[in-house]
This record gives structure tokens, sequence and C-alpha cells, in this order.
């Protein structure tokens, strides 16, 4: 079973979220103030994604005006086992209710793996620059 928790402050797994982006670091990182970030803007939310009882990965999203701009980490050890699919499957059908026209997405252009997660759940890209590929899902013309 797959469970998403909201990350609040007194968070006890600070230490063990630091653990999981400190070891899938080649794509994704957080800066120091990373999640005081996330306590103090609204407009930002971060997800702990649970298999069973432990701690995989995490969803990051941000909100501008009626862009969702999202990142997803799960844990190297639970890669090619479906919890991406699953959970950016859960974001686009959550994403009905809560206004945003499109959903927005940088990967690293060396990251093969994620561009065809992204593609297969039906984002498209949308331009390159530099090492980041920009990918969209776009909610404006579905009713």
């Amino acid at each position: 079973m797959i469970l998403f928790i909201k990350f609040d402050y007194m968070d006890s797994d600070i230490e063990p979220l630091l653990k999981l982006y400190h070891d899938n670091k080649k794509y994704i990182s957080v800066s120091a103030n990373f999640f005081e970030y996330v306590l103090e803007n609204d407009f930002v939310y971060l997800y702990k994604i649970f298999s069973d009882d432990k701690l995989i990965g995490t969803l990051h999203l941000e909100q501008d005006d009626e862009i969702l701009y999202l990142s997803i980490m799960i844990d190297k050890d639970y890669h090619h086992q479906g919890y991406a699919t699953y959970t950016l499957k859960e974001v686009l059908k959550d994403s009905f209710h809560l206004g945003y026209k499109k959903i927005v997405v940088y990967i690293d252009k060396n990251n093969l793996n994620s561009i065809k997660l992204f593609e297969k759940v039906g984002f498209k890209f949308k331009e390159e620059d530099k090492e980041l590929l920009t990918y969209v899902y776009d909610l404006s013309f579905i009713e």
C-alpha cells in the first residue's frame, strides 16, 4: 500500500528525508533551508511517499498561478516497481480539482528513466535549456 503524508515541521522524518535525498542525489538535491522553505510558503507542498511503513520517496509541488511545478524522487532501491507511475497518476487525478491549467517538470537530459516515466503518463516535451528538458502536462483543454 502506498501512502502520502504531508510534511510538517515537527516531523520525525527529517533525518530519513535528508538521507533519502543524499543517497539519491544524482539528479535531485535540496538546499540546507529547503524544509523551512516548504513550511513558510503556502504555495509549496512536500509529501512523503511510504510503501507499507517505509519512507521511499518524496513529491514536491509548487503552485504559481495556474501552473503546478512538480518533482518526484523515489529511492533508487524502489525504482522500476511502479511507485513513481502510481504517484504521478494520483497527482494528475487530484490536479483536476485544484484549478491548475498545466503541470511542469524539469528533467536532467541524461535521466532517461524519468523522461520515459513522464512521457508514459502523458507529459509532452516542451523545450531544452542546457542540461534540463521541460515537460508539460496541459489540463486546460480537459474538462
